[in-house]
Order: C-alpha cells, then sequence, then structure tokens
C-alpha cells in the first residue's frame, strides 16, 4: 500500500479486499494460536490451487477455445508488426494512458493550475501589501497599519494557504 501510494497507482477493490481478508484471518489465528504462521499453514492450499489453475489440461483448453481466433488473425500480424517498426522507427509512437489514468492525470494537472494560481496571488497581495506599508500615502489606518495593506497581507496568507491545502 505505501508503493501504491508513493507512486499515485489505482489499487482495484479485489486487491485491497484481499489485503483485508488476509489481515482479518491472520488476526484470528493468532488469536487462537499466537505461534502459529499463516503462510505455512496456507502453503500447501496455495499450492494445490495454483497447480489446478497452471495444469497442462487448463492451459490446452484455453488454447483450443482461443486458437480459432488466433487462425484468423495470423494473416495480418506480419503486416501490423511492419507497421509498429515503421512508426517506432519514425518516432510517431504515441502513448495512450487509460481513460482513467488520463482523469488522474488531468485532474492532477487541474488541482496544480489552481494551486499556482492561489500562489501568483498570493505573492501579489503580499508585493503590494509591503508597497502599501511602506508608502507615505494618507490611507485609513489601524494601529498605525494602513489597513488596505492589512487587508492584503490576510489575502495573500489565505491565498497561499489555499495553494498548500492543494
Amino acid at each position: 500500500f505505501q508503493t501504491a501510494r508513493r507512486y499515485e497507482l489505482t489499487l482495484q477493490p479485489q486487491l485491497i479486499l484481499l489485503q483485508k481478508t488476509l489481515l482479518n484471518i491472520e488476526g484470528i489465528g493468532r488469536l487462537l494460536d499466537p505461534q502459529i504462521d499463516i503462510w505455512a499453514v496456507a502453503q500447501p492450499i496455495l499450492d494445490r490451487i495454483w497447480r489446478q489453475r497452471r495444469s497442462p489440461r487448463r492451459i490446452l483448453a484455453k488454447l483450443r477455445r482461443r486458437m480459432p481466433e488466433w487462425i484468423g488473425m495470423a494473416p495480418e500480424i506480419p503486416q501490423l508488426v511492419h507497421q509498429a517498426l515503421g512508426q517506432l522507427a519514425a518516432g510517431r509512437v504515441e502513448l495512450v494512458t487509460p481513460a482513467a489514468d488520463q482523469k488522474r492525470l488531468d485532474a492532477r494537472a487541474s488541482l496544480d493550475r489552481r494551486a499556482a494560481a492561489w500562489r501568483w496571488l498570493g505573492a501579489i497581495a503580499l508585493l503590494a501589501s509591503a508597497w502599501l506599508l511602506t508608502s507615505d500615502q494618507t490611507l485609513a489606518r489601524w494601529h498605525d497599519m494602513p489597513i488596505v495593506a492589512l487587508v492584503g497581507l490576510g489575502i495573500g496568507l489565505f491565498a497561499f494557504f489555499q495553494a498548500l491545502r492543494r
């Protein structure tokens, strides 16, 4: 989970539920027997499931189901490979991201743009506030400071905190 968070990966709900289930099973197992090694107990069962899913009979059944489709595509494969290599050599290969990833990237870029806008607003407000504080203009004052400069200071700090929040 830490790796997924660090690289901003999207985990499938099935994986999260599996992890939660394994943690619950291990917790219950440790309540019943504190010395239990859940992986040692599960190893024979996992091996049996793995052998069933990867048995030659099952693999042959999958091949038999897919073979007509592959035979139908076989004549087109050399031309497709040639076109793909030509595009790669010409530098015309474009990376296409899945729609969900693209939406996430677009949302992140939108948040980055908003944070940048808040930072600019904050910088401008703070600079204007500093200029108003140092100028000798006859502005309305509060505790010997121009009210307009204090408002600018407040806006600038608010904008910076908004940028940090994003």
